[in-house]
Parts: structure tokens; sequence; C-alpha cells
């Protein structure tokens, strides 16, 4: 069950796959350069693999007729080559996001059923605590990924530096050096955070 989510905001396009494949099959999906499928042999992690690949694979299938190579930065950050536009990231169990934008963007997708209040310290300021219940960690962990991402900064103190200002039916506001408004989709198996 390939790619279930295709939605265009404006300058961006968030596409979501259900990594369902065999790594044989995604690899076979994937349309790899010569430069891809060396650095495909590298990774060690069976999962990681196939996140790797369904990404690509996403790529392929939505863009047939371009080449979409992805490299990364020092900082670890994907950048598309040969492409003025930027790209975001993400996976959790089972599924992979990629946002596409003409401008810095960020993305995260996770699972909903993950317990992100045994953490919640380390993410979460005290204010934020007070303010939103714990059903909403999770939203505010995905909403800090995907800003941690747009920034392409590393050393971000997420319980200090991020500020999620609120949450409602149609986005979130948050802080993070200025004011960003994010969307998000909440699905029984997934929940995905990105900027706008």
């Amino acid at each position: 069950m390939p790619l279930i989510r295709d939605i265009i905001f404006s300058s961006h396009r968030l596409l979501i796959w259900n990594i369902s494949e065999s790594e044989s099959e995604l690899y076979a999906r994937a349309s790899l350069s010569s430069s891809s499928r060396n650095f495909y042999t590298t990774l060690q992690s069976h999962r990681r693999r196939k996140e790797w690949l369904a990404v690509r694979a996403m790529l392929h299938e939505v863009f047939p007729q371009e080449r979409m190579i992805i490299d990364y930065a020092s900082s670890g950050a994907p950048y598309l080559v040969d492409n003025n536009g930027f790209i975001s990231i993400s996976h959790t169990e089972g599924y992979a996001a990629v946002l596409l934008s003409s401008t810095r963007c960020g993305v995260d997708i996770e699972c909903p059923n993950r317990d992100f209040s045994r953490v919640s310290n380390r993410f979460l300021s005290p204010d934020e605590q007070t303010c939103f219940s714990p059903e909403q960690y999770g939203l505010l962990w995905c909403a800090k990924e995907a800003l941690f991402k747009v920034s392409g900064v590393t050393g971000v103190d997420f319980q200090r530096d991020i500020k999620i200002l609120e949450i409602r039916e149609q986005g979130m506001t948050a802080f993070f050096h200025r004011i960003y408004h994010l969307n998000y989709i909440m699905e029984k198996d997934w929940m995905v955070v990105f900027t706008i």
C-alpha cells in the first residue's frame, strides 16, 4: 500500500507513504542513481534501508519523469541535488513523510500510540506541560521536530528554544526565533505536523 496522501498547500506538497512493501519491492520501485545505489549498500539496518527506499520510491512514483536525487548536508539535513526546492523527510514505524517546498520546510510523522509523556520533561517547558494535556504531547513533539528541521542548525534545546503557543483545529502556532504556523493531520496509525 504505497502513497496514502498527496496534499498541496500553496508552495508545499506533503506526501505520506505506508511502508508495507518488502525491501526488494521498494528497491525495484525506487529507480536509484548509481551514487544512491552505492549509498544504499552502506546502510546497516533493515528498517533504515526500507525507510530510505520508501522515500525514493515515493518520489519516483509522484515524479516519474524527474530524477530527484537527495543528498545530506553536514548537519544531516536532506537537500535535493540540482533542484531549487527544499525537502524535509520523516519516518516512523511503517510510514514515511516527505514535504517539498519552494521555501525551507519541516515535517515530522509519529505513531500516536507512543508514550510522549515519559520524555516530556526533555522537550516541553513547564508552561507547555501546564497548558497542554498529555494527549497533545505527540503533536507538540512533532511540531518541535518539524521546526528544528526548518532551522537546519544543531544544538537546539527543544524545551528552551522552541515554544508551542497554541493548538487549534485549523493548525498550530509556535515561536522559534519567529512565529511559525504549522498544520497537522491525525489518523489512527500516524500523526504528522508540517510547516506552512
